[in-house]
């Protein structure tokens, strides 16, 4: 089990970072240690939303409500808070603007309030951490500042909330061609491949034009989500972690290959081929590459496809780490079909507190 040494502000931001996958923006995040004394085992992380207006309507409802949201996600005794906004640093000062008192007042009080909150709760912080263009400092001490280094805290990720929109080209593609189920796999391979280079380059997919999916991926990822055994293979096969499907290889299978090695998975132990079910962080670039691309493919899907396709986005959020995300998702493809036993999984996955294996 790694061991990590935690006593100063940039050491917090990049254990979020380490938690989640990144720092979210906009966001009040904790990432929970079990005990309180001296070295512990690190929990889960919650995140909340939370940019400079909430701090400005801040209330004691408010931190009730999110001391109760830390309570209920899994037991802990210490919180390592971070407040990720890039407008907190431009209140503090640490952009090139004038120190904005009232914003830097705000704050702190929103903090005391929270923190009274977590002691009623019998949970003890440590001193609140904010983090911004590529910033960082403690709330309580406004004149620090620290550069993150090598950890993007001015996101230019999509919201990971959102859908984007439909692209013509695809659709006008799907309304006019059925396809065959060969040419639809080749075209599913050639789509998984694409976004390998992500993996093997190490970039971050910087916005949605960088994602490809084509017409006939959309069909044969339809044709796969159309019961549980080809949902767990779409996993399998954007876990990247069977030889057959490594970022380097994936590409060279043929239509043939790839059904013949789904069905040999399928055959065997599935999960020790499932990110998010072994202590193996993900690959962050490929995983965020993954979810647009999904994404990207339920926004053209047929509408009977759609819970499910939300329910893969969600299972490869809480694989991420990305638990408030990967709640969304679920009652969302929830919201659609209720009878989604998969998303429900996901769900109360979440709601239990049982994260990823490699955040525990």
């Amino acid at each position: 089990m790694e061991t990590i040494k935690i006593s100063t502000p940039v050491d917090i931001v990049r254990l979020v970072n380490m938690a989640m996958g990144h720092v979210p923006p906009d966001s009040l995040v904790f990432v929970l240690k079990r005990n309180v004394e001296g070295p512990g085992t690190l929990g889960g992380s919650v995140r909340v939303n939370f940019d400079m207006e909430a701090v400005r309507r801040f209330s004691a409802d408010v931190a009730q409500q999110i001391a109760q949201v830390v309570l209920r996600f899994e037991p802990c005794e210490v919180v390592f808070p971070v407040f990720s906004c890039d407008e907190i640093a431009q209140a503090l000062g640490h952009t090139g603007e004038e120190l904005r008192s009232s914003d830097v007042h705000a704050l702190v009080h929103a903090w005391t309030g929270i923190q009274r909150e977590l002691s009623r709760v019998g949970v003890r912080s440590i001193p609140p951490v904010w983090t911004g263009h590529n910033k960082c400092g403690w709330i309580l001490d406004p004149e620090m500042c620290s550069p993150v280094l090598n950890v993007e805290t001015t996101t230019n990720l999509p919201p990971l909330s959102a859908l984007p929109h439909v692209r013509k080209r695809v659709r006008a593609q799907l309304e006019s061609c059925v396809g065959d189920k060969r040419s639809d796999l080749e075209a599913l391979i050639s789509d998984a491949s694409e976004l390998c280079t992500f993996a093997l380059s190490e970039t971050t997919p910087p916005d949605w034009d960088s994602i490809h999916v084509s017409a006939g991926a959309v069909r044969a990822i339809e044709t796969l989500s159309d019961n549980g055994v080809g949902r767990d293979a779409l996993i399998t096969v954007f876990s990247a972690r069977h030889p057959s499907f490594r970022p380097d290889v994936v590409g060279n299978l043929s239509p043939e290959e790839f059904l013949e090695t789904i069905l040999e998975i399928l055959e065997g132990d599935i999960e020790q081929y499932l990110a998010g079910m072994d202590a193996i962080r993900p690959h962050m670039p490929y995983t965020y590459s993954v979810l647009m691309y999904l994404k990207l493919v339920a926004v053209h899907a047929s509408d009977e496809y759609f819970s499910e396709l939300l329910g893969v986005i969600a299972w490869f959020e809480w694989v991420a780490g990305h638990n408030s995300y990967a709640h969304h998702f679920a009652r969302s493809a929830l919201a659609v079909d209720s009878a989604n036993s998969f998303a429900g999984t996901v769900e109360a996955f979440v709601e239990r507190g049982i994260t990823a294996v490699w955040t525990r």
